[in-house]
């Protein structure tokens, strides 16, 4: 079985105590909906535990979680825990609104955010700093090597990975006048591939990809077949 690349996102703490917390409304401006966020400049992700993400917007099925697999978080203690899903949020802090992504996870792990986060809301700011720093005045953090899981890319876009591929409308091919049309002469296919060849054209055809021309036309181009392990690739 081939071995899936993990995410990894790492945080500093997993508890409250002796940290500095803020209060925000997610999901809708609400008493009910406050949810209380430790600011850890350490961490790498927005974090949101399922119990705390239920209670503050009623989502109890997790419907606008988009679910996912092979993600992580570490702490700096080497404690992992998964990752369920992420989705972005409405949240409110002093009536200002702001759309955050959040990471989702099962584990009762007190709400984050992480250093980019508290750098665009104001509620951490840098007064000396010998770093560079980009435009918005957040310190590029180094490259930690993370890779994408394949089955997350997969299910995230799974739009483009299946299907045909079409896009929607007509498109009309222009030629050019002045250049002579051509009629290339079929190739000759082998007799074994014959039968796998017609039914891939049906196919085709059925599809609306290709449609029969049974009348002379001045631009014909050979068909080219190629045979791989379980498929066969016409054009």
């Amino acid at each position: 079985m081939e071995e899936v690349p993990e995410d990894v996102f790492r945080i500093s703490k997993v508890g409250s105590a002796s940290s500095a917390l803020i209060t925000m409304e997610v999901g809708m401006q609400s008493s009910q909906s406050q949810v209380t966020f430790q600011l850890d400049t350490g961490a790498e992700c927005n974090l949101l535990s399922l119990k705390e993400y239920r209670r503050a917007t009623g989502d109890v099925d997790l419907a606008q979680v988009k679910r996912c697999s092979h993600k992580f978080i570490k702490t700096y203690t080497n404690e992992r825990y998964k990752i369920l899903g992420s989705t972005a949020l409405p949240t409110w802090r002093h009536g200002k609104r702001s759309v955050l992504q959040f990471n989702m996870t099962e584990d009762d792990l007190a709400p984050l955010l992480l250093y980019r986060t508290c750098i665009e809301l104001g509620l951490v700011t840098i007064s000396d700093c010998d770093s560079p720093s980009n435009s918005s005045g957040i310190k590029d953090s180094p490259s930690i090597g993370v890779t994408v899981g394949i089955a997350d890319l997969l299910e995230e876009y799974k739009d483009v990975f299946g299907g045909l591929g079409d896009l929607p409308g007509e498109y009309h091919i222009v030629t050019d006048d002045t250049v002579p049309p051509v009629v290339h002469p079929p190739r000759r296919v082998p007799v074994a591939l014959r039968d796998q060849i017609k039914e891939k054209l049906d196919e085709m055809v059925a599809s609306d990809v290709i449609a029969p021309v049974t009348e002379p036309t001045e631009w014909v181009s050979s068909m080219v077949v190629i045979v791989k392990p379980n498929k066969l690739h016409m054009s």
